[in-house]
């Protein structure tokens, strides 16, 4: 930037620290306030007037005193509020009477990228699911980007610490509402470039390249960026050398292996030179690391019978019907009270799935049910359904392989190792770029985190829910743009602690009624190439001797058990849960012992097969003679 001598009389400041949101405390923030403090104390040592420092700050409950600590250093500070800071962004800074020599601009708060129009937008305090009030960072730079003679501000530096990844759905949401309730500037002195009017120099220097994550230590109350910029500020003058400054806190955030931050330098002579500005969303391929992974998974561990899955899951898989379970304390009370509710909503698998996709759905969810319902196999179809139908990235992960660990060390260490020669060419070289764009991957919208088993996630706590909730705030961060489904067992399901969290679906029993015999379909489709063994199966069932074992089939593993049993061991059922699977065992048992024993004697046709071939070249009877192999193979 021009390096002329800046007057502290003709610098001028908006600087805004918001860490309360109305939109509940899952946003709320420990730092940008005191940030913004910061930042003050910076520009008043330099002499810079209080008056010239539009202060706005939301700090949490805890850091309250930050607002009597402004006061006394002589400022005003306001809410930061989208009416307060866009009137005095129009009233001071871009109007007729505004003009000086440098202007500044500081936000530390949450903040996101539109895909819609790409545009970076910043939350203010009083944003919400209804207001969805954000400020158009593009828009403002443009308007202060041209200044009159006499008007404007010739030199001006953005430091924005603020997220800006991707998401829409529900809550502070980037949908075509939230843009129409952007916040948007124009420049009331403008003329032709050239002419009366000139382009500003302006320094743009963002915590997060697009779609990029910025990091908030809450645990000491700081951005990191902050921190960074106010160490490097800290020794430098009112307008200092900011493209220096800036490659030097990348090089310090490569070294820490930390997002590095993004500049925009808008010259006056309309060139423009950016670094960082986008991410490598993309480059590697992640929904193919994600389809080899569930195949793998198919193939090796779901089941400790391949063929008898691969029947569940593909021949003779039936969708499933799912109701409904939705908890609340307005629920409860009403219950308490006498008031009927309504029936809880069943939906066929179709329609559920329809509704993944709505931008109204949650994006977190959880399947319960009892063991065998098809939790993991629904969750199966959902990954493939994403992947296949909707290139949708969807990993799925079995709880249970985190073996007391967490979530981001098995995904960024076990897994990532697992897939890195599908997402990237080289190994060792590029290891921290695929776990840098893995993380942003974690956060965006068109992830889906898909986890099996909560009940089988070895967890050191009598809150398994609050545990796997906060292990995921830690991984995607406290506005995930990604969507979450996990699986549980429902007599380990805490409903109304997950209430706040989480959208509750049960999986209910196959049916089996005229109008809709699930059972009757499952077995149809086990047997399609024996048709005629499907129809004895079913006539059996319906003998009364076996009314209970027709109430167990209801459930899709015990069916295919009894369809398996069936195909194999003859024509007898059981009669009992415990026979069922007493049965079981005992075929898979005599399975494995037959396995086993022909494993054994292949090895010994080898053998003898190597000794007939020493032999024949020995001896030279080429072509081989009857009685030489009947001598050596004549046992098998």
């Amino acid at each position: 930037m021009t390096n002329s001598a800046i007057q502290p009389a003709n610098v001028y400041a908006l600087v805004v620290g918001i860490e309360k949101y109305q939109a509940g405390s899952d946003h709320d923030l420990n730092g940008p306030a005191n940030d913004a403090l910061k930042f003050v104390d910076w520009l008043l040592e330099r002499e810079v007037k209080p008056e010239h420092i539009y202060l706005f700050l939301s700090p949490l409950d805890q850091n309250r005193k930050v607002l009597s600590s402004a006061t006394a250093k002589g400022l005003t500070p306001c809410p930061a509020t989208h009416d307060k800071i866009a009137n005095t962004i129009r009233s001071q800074l871009t109007s007729e009477n505004s003009r000086g020599e440098l202007l500044y601009i500081f936000w530390g708060g949450h903040g996101i990228i539109t895909q819609m129009d790409t545009a970076r937008r910043l939350f203010f305090a009083d944003t919400d699911d209804n207001t969805k009030w954000n400020l158009d960072v593009n828009s403002l730079v443009n308007a202060l980007s041209i200044f009159a003679r006499g008007k404007g501000f010739p030199q001006q530096i953005f430091l924005i610490d603020a997220c800006a990844n991707a998401f829409y759905s529900k809550g502070i949401a980037q949908t075509s509402q939230g843009i129409a309730a952007g916040v948007k500037f124009a420049a009331s002195h403008i003329g032709d470039v050239g002419g009366d009017s000139d382009l500003a120099e302006q320094f743009v220097l963002f915590a997060a390249p697009e779609y990029g994550v910025a990091i908030n230590d809450a645990k000491i109350g700081t951005g990191h960026f902050s921190r960074a910029v106010l160490a490097e500020l800290k020794e430098q003058p009112l307008l200092p050398d900011m493209k220096a400054l800036a490659e030097r806190l990348r090089a310090d955030f490569l070294e820490k292996q930390q997002t590095q931050p993004a500049f925009w330098w808008k010259l006056g002579d309309s060139r423009i030179e950016a670094f960082a500005s986008k991410s490598s969303r993309g480059q590697a391929n992640w929904l193919e690391a994600c389809k080899t992974w569930l195949e793998e998974q198919n193939q090796t561990r779901l089941s400790s019978n391949p063929r008898l899955y691969r029947k569940l899951t593909t021949v003779s898989y039936v969708p499933v019907r799912l109701r409904v379970e939705k908890y609340c304390l307005k629920h409860i009370e009403d219950s308490n009270r006498g008031i009927n509710q309504a029936p809880p909503q069943v939906l066929d698998q179709s329609e559920w799935l329809k509704q993944l996709l709505s931008v109204d759905h949650s994006r977190n969810i959880a399947i319960i049910g009892e063991p065998g319902c098809g939790k993991s196999t629904l969750l199966q179809q959902v990954a493939l359904w994403l992947l296949n139908e909707h290139n949708q990235v969807a990993l799925w992960i079995s709880l249970a392989d985190l073996r007391g660990g967490t979530l981001e060390i098995y995904l960024l260490e076990e897994w990532l190792r697992v897939v890195l020669p599908i997402v990237a060419s080289k190994t060792t070289e590029v290891i921290d770029a695929i776990k840098h764009e893995f993380r942003k991957l974690l956060r965006s919208d068109h992830f889906w985190l898909l986890l099996d088993g909560l009940d089988e996630m070895p967890l050191d706590t009598a809150d398994p829910q609050t545990a796997v909730r906060k292990q995921l705030r830690d991984l995607i961060g406290l506005n995930p743009a990604s969507h979450v489904i996990l699986t549980c067992r429902s007599n380990f399901w805490d409903a109304e602690r997950a209430a706040s969290w989480f959208d509750t679906y049960r999986i209910l029993e196959l049916s089996d009624t005229t109008d809709l015999n699930q059972v009757q379909n499952f077995i149809t489709h086990w047997f399609w190439q024996q048709p005629q063994q499907g129809q004895e199966l079913k006539a059996t069932l319906s003998q009364p001797k076996y009314r209970p074992l027709k109430d167990l089939v209801k459930n899709p593993l015990r069916l295919a058990l009894v369809c398996h049993l069936w195909q194999s061991s003859g024509k007898t059922l059981p009669n009992t849960l415990t026979e069922l699977y007493a049965q079981f065992l005992h075929e898979q048992w005599n399975r494995d012992v037959a396995e086993t024993q022909l494993h054994r004697r292949r090895d010994e046709l080898k053998q003898a097969l190597g000794k007939l071939a020493i032999k024949a070249i020995d001896t030279q009877e080429l072509p081989l003679r009857k009685h030489l192999v009947e001598d050596q193979l004549g046992r098998f």
